[in-house]
């Protein structure tokens, strides 16, 4: 049964934005660890358990915070972080919750009426008896989550995906459905018929990688170039798989890493141990890999503050290397990889996303490069004339660059890869040989920062117009090669379902004959 929920909020007597934020920080700092009950502390003070007309963007403003019974009216989430966080009997009416991460976090009796939702992940949640109302639920992740005696009625879910989620006793109605991934989900709902005649995606949907907790400065540009630029359906898929066990998947990839001794490279041979296992924890991360390339179009990898383990190049850990013993992402983006090559689905991998794919056709990399960060000056080499970024190199472009890893030309996996472009010994730009049967776009510089304004701090946004004036237009053009190389994976996946689909009939008949 789906809760009641009943929004009188208490308008009276309500704490100011200033004083709220002030109280939270001295708890916080009085108790250290210990949980706040933010309605208790509120009311103790004299004020009701309505915060309203509030902006919050400091981003661990609510961490180790029991928002329980609290009712939030008109106010606006920006970039806030409330994971792992119990909400029982939360109400948000009216508010605005931009880029929020409701990671692994348990909503029970919860309400949003009236409310903007964008951009936010309830990765890994538990939501029980929730109630989404009138409200726009657009380019949000339901991945991995709970949803059990929940109600979304009058939503539109443009963008928003449920990859991997479990649905129990959850209804659909009067929603607008279209550009809503459901994996697979869509039967699970109790959804009403007028709803599900909306449930078509019409536009290129595309995985890219992010970290809820921390997506950085590049990766709410690249959303904004996929949706923008190159028209697709960005989906937001977290980088780090939340139903896996981590330390689990370690001791099997460590001892996965021992028994390889074959001549291909070292993370095709764990991807070939892993799926010959499927008992391992870390098969679960190919296979969410797997089940992303049954329904989009193309796959992003994109940067990261977090290096690539040197053991999946043949390599001990250096100083100046920042990985913290997790392999789960990497897993999960070498799966991707290999998922792309067995499908011919098109990639684009951008710093990391280029080193990490490199790496899976046998690249080693260099742990520690100094002075690359700024804008640098990018040349086609001088053979690759028939090069995937002919059009957009023909003349040397200017494009920033933040990284401090990367391919050396003497350690580049040149059986597989073109060498598309390089800086001194560093290699700027890479493409697979052959790349028409599956397009990767592989750079070492980032076009996504040319007309993407997503600063939220004025030093931010003044630091990025300067970058963006010195960048050159081309950048432009990489956005639409990947979406050209995602329009033809679909139009081949079309062609290829018409044709099984037709040999399924003829089949029997051929049978019959013999």
């Amino acid at each position: 049964m789906i809760a009641q929920i009943f929004f009188n909020p208490d308008l009276k007597n309500i704490i100011s934005e200033k004083e709220l934020i002030k109280l939270i920080k001295e708890t916080k700092q009085s108790k250290e660890s210990e949980t706040i009950n933010l309605q208790k502390l509120i009311v103790k003070k004299g004020f009701s358990a309505c915060i309203a007309d509030c902006f919050f963007d400091e981003a661990d403003i609510f961490q180790n915070v029991n928002l329980s019974g609290i009712t939030f009216v008109q106010c606006t989430f920006e970039w806030v972080r409330c994971s792992q966080l119990k909400l029982d009997t939360v109400t948000f009416q009216s508010c605005d919750l931009r880029n929020v991460s409701f990671m692994q976090s348990e909503l029970k009796n919860c309400l949003f009426s009236n409310c903007k939702v964008q951009e936010s992940m309830f990765v890994g949640s538990q939501l029980d008896e929730v109630t989404f109302e009138k409200s726009s639920l657009t380019g949000s992740s339901f991945e991995d989550t709970s949803i059990k005696e929940s109600l979304f009625c009058n939503i539109d879910m443009a963008g928003t995906h449920f990859l991997q989620a479990s649905i129990e006793h959850t209804q659909i109605e009067m929603s607008d459905l279209e550009d809503c991934v459901f994996f697979g989900t869509l039967n699970d709902f109790q959804i009403d018929d007028e709803s599900a005649k909306t449930a078509v995606v019409t536009r290129l949907a595309t995985a890219m990688l992010i970290d809820p907790n921390n997506p950085g400065i590049s990766l709410p540009k690249v959303y904004l170039k996929l949706a923008q630029t190159a028209h697709m359906i960005p989906l937001r898929i977290s980088s780090i798989p939340p139903k896996v066990v981590a330390e689990t998947t370690a001791l099997e990839v460590e001892k996965a890493l021992k028994e390889i001794n074959s001549d291909l490279p070292i993370p095709q041979q764990l991807l070939n141990i892993i799926l010959e296992n499927s008992e391992l924890e870390s098969f679960k991360v190919l296979e969410k890999a797997r089940v992303l390339a049954s329904e989009v179009e193309s796959f992003f990898l994109p940067g990261s503050n977090e290096d690539i383990p040197p053991k999946i190049y043949g390599k001990e850990i250096e100083k100046g290397t920042q990985w913290e013993g997790d392999y789960r992402r990497v897993l999960l983006e070498l799966g991707m990889i290999g998922q792309s090559m067995k499908k011919g689905i098109p990639l684009m991998g951008v710093c990391r996303g280029m080193q990490i794919t490199n790496v899976y056709f046998g690249a080693q990399l260099l742990q520690y490069v100094p002075g690359h960060k700024g804008m640098q000056k990018i040349h086609l080499s001088s053979q690759q004339g028939h090069s995937l970024y002919a059009q957009a190199m023909k003349k040397p472009i200017l494009s920033p660059s933040y990284h401090h890893q990367a391919v050396p030309i003497s350690k580049a996996a040149v059986q597989h890869i073109e060498i598309s472009s390089v800086y001194g010994d560093i290699v700027k730009a890479s493409e697979i040989k052959y790349s028409s049967a599956a397009p990767m776009i592989l750079l070492q510089f980032h076009p996504e920062f040319h007309h993407a304004p997503t600063a939220r701090l004025i030093e931010r946004e003044l630091a990025d117009l300067g970058i963006e004036i010195l960048m050159s237009e081309k950048n432009e053009i990489f956005w639409k090669i990947f979406s050209d190389s995602a329009k033809v994976y679909r139009i081949k996946k079309v062609c290829l379902s018409i044709i099984k689909s037709k040999v399924s009939k003829i089949k029997p008949i051929i049978t019959s004959i013999r």
